[in-house]
């Protein structure tokens, strides 16, 4: 009996299950010291619903960086793995600041990792600041300024040295 038949058509959209990868943390960095190397290590984690399939590593072509693990893994769902990456310094670098990234990624997911490396020196040396102004210049025998604050501070702002001239006779000798 058609009267007590139904017909419902129903529409499935089935989306496949997919992985997900995400990097922590999303960047490194830090001071290297020309002639040295250092290690830095980032997570690589599968917060998908599948596994990632075979994620490559792929550096940026500078003779600074290499890397520690391997090229080429695999994250299960829920897992994650430790990438490695040696920053070597030569002797000869400049001083100053690298920067890029690198990305970990397949055909079907990727993630972009950032990286800031300050090349510095240990070579240490004495600085002496002689505090002076107009007024003490031209004054009978040109005394120093007292009470004087000096600060040097480096480039990226994170090391700060401060001293304070004592009397009018002092000069500031600040050793790094």
């Amino acid at each position: 009996n058609e009267a007590d038949s139904v017909y419902v058509q129903i529409v499935l959209r089935i989306k496949p299950l997919e992985p997900k990868i995400i990097a922590s943390p999303q960047s490194f960095g830090g001071s290297v010291i020309r002639g040295s190397q250092k290690v830095f290590s980032f997570q690589v984690q599968n917060i998908g619903a599948a596994m990632s399939g075979t994620l490559s590593v792929l550096m940026p072509s500078t003779s600074f960086l290499s890397l520690a693990s391997p090229e080429s893994f695999n994250v299960q769902v829920g897992d994650s793995t430790t990438v490695s990456v040696v920053v070597t310094v030569p002797e000869t670098a400049n001083l100053g600041k690298i920067s890029g990234s690198l990305v970990v990624s397949n055909e079907l997911v990727g993630v972009g990792v950032s990286y800031s490396i300050d090349i510095v020196s240990n070579i240490t040396s004495v600085l002496k600041v002689f505090v002076e102004n107009e007024f003490t210049y031209f004054k009978k025998g040109a005394p120093l300024v007292e009470d004087a604050m000096v600060t040097i501070e480096s480039t990226d702002r994170r090391t700060k040295r401060r001293q304070v001239t004592a009397s009018e006779n002092a000069t500031v000798l600040i050793f790094h």
